[in-house]
């Protein structure tokens, strides 16, 4: 999810905004295949008038955790609901909210299901974010995975990948 503002800045600065991927496309990912997130207060929530409270839901993701997670991080991180769910919606990606399958009584849940009732998993899920990512000026190459960083004494410059197609290695600063 980049901003394309922050794209620009950087291209102005002679900065190429470059994204490797190890996989054969942008649906290679085990995020592109799971269920999707727990979320609270959201829009997709409140268009289906099933909005859960951070605080409903952080305690019961804590109190399920049984103190064996970082409270205070997961409690900022639910805290921003409904900002992923309008990164995602916002780039076209479709969002609606799973069943609640575990009856806990609300549906934090979130999945990637269109209008059409038809959850996107793999490259059809994540595309839109790829598309955009070009249009604002990045670059995506695939079957690239990264092996090590370049650098200028403590300062990374650069990567080097390898070519998952060929097996040669790409330097890219």
């Amino acid at each position: 999810l980049v901003n394309k503002n922050i794209v620009a800045g950087l291209q102005a600065a002679g900065v190429k905004t470059m994204l490797l991927e190890k996989g054969a496309s942008c649906g290679v990912c085990s995020a592109s295949m799971a269920g999707g997130p727990a979320l609270a207060d959201t829009r997709v929530q409140a268009e289906l008038n099933e909005t859960v409270s951070v605080e409903k839901l952080y305690k019961c993701m804590y109190g399920f955790s049984n103190g064996t997670v970082n409270g205070s991080l997961l409690k900022k991180c639910l805290e921003q609901g409904d900002k992923v769910v309008g990164h995602f919606v916002d780039n076209g990606v479709p969002m609606g909210l799973r069943i609640d399958a575990y009856g806990m009584g609300f549906r934090a849940r979130h999945n990637f299901t269109g209008a059409d009732g038809v959850q996107r998993t793999g490259a059809a899920r994540y595309q839109p974010l790829a598309d955009k990512f070009v249009a604002d000026g990045g670059v995506i190459e695939c079957n690239r995975e990264g092996v090590s960083l370049v650098k200028t004494g403590d300062v990374v410059t650069g990567v080097i990948a390898h070519n998952m197609e060929d097996g040669t290695h790409i330097q890219y600063n």
